[in-house]
């Protein structure tokens, strides 16, 4: 499987902005997959904050940043991704509001053991 995208949005409220970040996991044949464990790190002015999630059925997963005091730049990179039955070959993927996604290296690609 690989990680074909991660994208960062925006959410303003009343309590002040939240960073959202979508990852989408596929097979090497391009069909999603679903309960890969997804590891992250929401970088926000300057700190880290990790993240874990598991993809849906639809190989998608959204995870949320914490309120971002004062609005300052953030971003979300992909760590890990684990499923039983796969194993993890490359690196993560970075991406911020509004700017394309930032690889760390190779694509992040798994096979069957």
């Amino acid at each position: 499987m690989r990680l074909i995208s991660v994208t960062v949005s925006t959410i303003t409220s009343s309590k002040g902005v939240t960073g959202s970040a979508v990852v989408t996991v596929a097979d090497d044949l391009g069909n999603r997959v679903a309960s890969v464990n997804v590891d992250g790190v929401w970088t926000i002015s300057g700190r880290t904050y990790a993240a874990t999630a598991k993809t849906g059925g639809t190989g998608s997963v959204t995870i949320k940043s914490a309120t971002i005091l004062g609005g300052t730049g953030f971003q979300f990179c992909v760590t890990a991704l684990s499923r039983p039955g796969y194993q993890l070959d490359g690196s993560g993927l970075c991406a911020a509001p509004g700017a394309p996604a930032l690889r760390n290296g190779p694509v992040l690609r798994t096979r069957l053991v």
